[in-house]
């Protein structure tokens, strides 16, 4: 997990600057690039069948299964168990 406040205070920037940045140079907010990039280690770890769907939640900083679901249909119009389904190796 990490959040703006985290980043900020490592790049010891104010977090309104790191905001500006990130949005600068990956061309979405801070908040969108997590999230992006939480569902993609999601697909990851579902496609290897490690866990299921719940723990790749948790495991991929999501406190809410029921939330992850709902980004995940929204993002890949499948949901993560069926997902976990049609592509686990």
């Amino acid at each position: 997990n990490i959040s703006l406040h985290d980043l900020s205070h490592r790049l010891a920037l104010s977090s309104s600057r790191t905001c500006h940045l990130v949005t600068e140079v990956f061309g979405k907010s801070f908040t969108v690039l997590l999230l992006e990039l939480r569902l993609e280690k999601a697909c990851c770890f579902l496609r290897a069948g490690y866990w299921s769907v719940n723990e790749t939640a948790r495991r991929c900083g999501f406190a809410s299964v029921n939330y992850f679901s709902a980004a995940f249909r929204r993002k890949y119009n499948i949901s993560p168990k069926v997902y976990q389904q049609k592509y686990c190796r």
